[in-house]
């Protein structure tokens, strides 16, 4: 559910991070689409097992820790270098554009899948129901 719910909110960047891979890295633009695709997909996955805690907010140094950033970079055909800037690039734009909300989607969501149905009550206690 985490996993789906972050790859729809990543992906509605996708288009200004392909711009800007092709602009300031110079990704080819068949490189920053599959760049951006394959690290959306990553980086949902990676949240969805537990792999990375955003309740906090977007950790650049935890993801790329646990990021396979040369295999992301052998994926999209572009050397490592770049494809640690490129993922740094759009954490950053994803800090800055919803950090706060991601934060707390997170934890609200993991909070609902790990208490099952007590969870649906949670969420109708934040909203005052």
């Amino acid at each position: 559910m985490i996993e789906d719910i972050l790859k729809g909110v990543l992906g509605g960047r996708s288009e200004a991070w392909v711009e800007l891979l092709t602009r300031r890295f110079e990704f080819s633009l068949e490189q920053a689409q599959t760049f951006v695709a394959v690290a959306i997909e990553r980086l949902a996955g990676l949240v969805g097992t537990g792999g990375v805690d955003l309740s906090r907010g977007i950790d650049p140094i935890a993801i790329l820790a646990k990021l396979d950033v040369a295999g992301l970079a052998a994926q999209a055909g572009v050397e490592a270098d770049m494809a640690r800037s490129g993922v740094e690039a759009m954490l950053a734009d994803a800090e800055s554009s919803f950090g706060e909300q991601m934060a707390g989607m997170t934890e609200l969501l993991s909070q609902l899948e790990g208490d099952g149905a007590d969870g649906l009550g949670k969420l109708g206690d934040l909203f005052g129901k």
